[in-house]
This record gives structure tokens, C-alpha cells and sequence, in this order.
């Protein structure tokens, strides 16, 4: 098998919709001790590499595509995900009032390119998720808006939310399973809505080394945009559970598969 999009091109994989990020995580069945992983992904050796031997974990993080990739392993679960770069963080002193540049959204670029990049990665690693008993996809997209909104308008073009023009916060969530036919068992297919608001505060530092708020936040400067996260997994029948999967390479088609529908509203 191979991991692949599907060729329609509307919705959340449409030209407007970024990916923050995208995770493919399997849970094995084997405790098995994680060794290092990201250079046999890549070919490269990582940026970082975090080892904790005596808990079983070893995080490895490096440079790909337009973004960062990620390969967390703990006893029993591997995570590989590609995500936008982790944000620097800097602190500037001044005497003078500063002019920060404005908010920009974390991601790795248009949606179905960036989920592409990944799969074609794994295409050639699949037996990553063989000895699996339970496996799960979680792309995460956001979009700019121009104000609260505008990002209402973007989440009822795919949600018949019961929400108004102005309401802000918005944090809404359904899972929407279906039967496997892979494996016995269901697949969860989880999606939660949100809109974002942030806003940049600028505090000032004393010689008492206590920050004291410059000013209200300018809400013109605000940054806003809809995001939406899926977590699609597979669930097997009690009787079953923690057994591997018989057909693993068809539970993990028919978990990517099942997932379309809910890109492009045929829910």
C-alpha cells in the first residue's frame, strides 16, 4: 500500500486552508526499548536528540520540508509528525517604545501539499506501524481571518454551527464514527472547531525586575483565524483489544480514507 490524498482539491484541502501540523501515531503491541529513528526516515542525522533511557523515550527532532519533523517514541507508541518550525522566543530591552512585527500564523504551508510531503516520506517506512493494535491521524489546518467574523463565516461554511456573527471563543466538538472493514472495530473520526484571538502584550521591566503591562492590547493588531484538528483513530472491539491488528496495512488505508469525507463536508 501507499499513503496518498485524494485527488479532490475542495475544502480544508482546498488553496486557502494551511496545515499547522499533521501526526501519524501507532501503538504497539512490543515495549521494546525505541532506538533512534529520524536518521533512518531521512537519511540526515537530527537537529536534536532527547534520550531518557531508564523512561523508555527518545525524541529526535530535525529539519524537513518547510518545516520541522518530529519522531517522539515512548515504550509501546510511536509519534512521527511535521509541524511548523517551534517559535524562537526573544526578549528585546528598550528605553524606547517598540514596534513589534505583527502576528503571523504557525504552519507549513498549503494543506494537501504539506500532508503529501509526509506520506511520501513514509511511503518507503510503512512497516513503522506493522505489530500495531491501534493507529491514528491527526492533521491540524488553520486559516486567517480578517475578524471574529470572518472566522464564524469560515467555521459555518463547513459546520451548521448554532453560533452568531460576534461570538468569540468558540470551541466545539463531534466525533463521528463509523464501522471499520478492515479490522474489527470502529474508526473514531474526532474533529474540533476553534476560533483564535491573539493579541501581543508588551510589559515593561523595572530595576525591581517586575513586569508591569506597557498598555492595553490593541485589539486592531489581533491576529484571527479558524482552526480545525482532527483525530482519527482506530478502535478494536473489546475482545480484541491490544491484540495486533490482522491487516494493518488495510486498517491504515481505511483510517487516511475515512477522513476525506470530513475534509470536503460529505458528512
Amino acid at each position: 500500500m501507499t499513503l496518498e490524498l485524494t485527488n479532490e482539491r475542495g475544502g480544508l484541502l482546498g488553496p486557502n486552508w494551511l496545515l499547522e501540523s499533521v501526526r501519524l501515531t501507532a501503538f504497539k503491541t512490543s515495549s521494546t526499548p525505541p532506538t533512534a529513528l529520524w536518521k533512518h526516515l531521512t537519511g540526515r542525522d537530527p537537529l536534536e536528540v532527547v534520550q531518557r533511557t531508564q523512561e523508555g523515550m527518545i525524541n529526535e527532532v530535525g529539519e524537513f520540508a518547510a518545516g520541522s519533523l518530529f519522531v517522539i517514541q515512548q515504550a509501546g507508541r510511536i509519534d512521527i509528525a511535521y509541524g511548523a518550525k517551534p517559535a524562537q522566543q526573544t526578549m528585546a530591552f528598550s528605553t524606547e517604545s517598540a514596534n513589534p512585527p505583527p502576528l503571523e500564523l504557525l504552519h507549513v504551508g498549503p494543506s494537501a501539499q504539506a500532508i503529501s510531503a509526509l506520506f511520501q516520506l513514509l511511503n518507503s517506512h510503512l512497516e513503522i506501524f506493522s505489530d500495531s493494535y491501534r493507529l491514528a491521524f491527526a492533521p491540524v489546518f488553520v486559516q486567517k481571518a480578517n475578524d471574529i467574523e470572518d472566522v464564524n463565516r469560515l467555521i459555518l461554511a463547513h459546520e451548521a454551527l448554532p453560533i452568531a456573527p460576534n461570538d468569540i471563543d468558540i470551541l466545539w466538538r463531534i466525533n463521528r464514527p463509523v464501522s471499520a472493514n478492515a479490522f474489527v472495530g470502529s474508526i473514531n473520526r474526532i474533529v474540533a472547531w476553534q476560533s483564535v484571538r491573539m493579541l501581543r502584550q508588551q510589559f515593561v521591566i523595572g530595576q525591581s525586575a517586575i513586569a508591569v503591562p506597557m498598555s492595553v492590547p490593541n485589539p486592531d493588531s489581533a491576529l484571527h483565524f479558524a482552526r480545525v484538528e482532527f483525530d482519527v483513530n482506530t478502535v478494536q472491539e473489546v475482545s480484541v483489544t491490544n491484540q495486533a491488528l490482522e491487516n494493518w496495512t488495510d486498517a491504515l488505508d481505511e483510517l487516511v480514507v475515512q477522513t476525506f469525507p470530513l475534509f470536503n463536508k460529505l458528512v
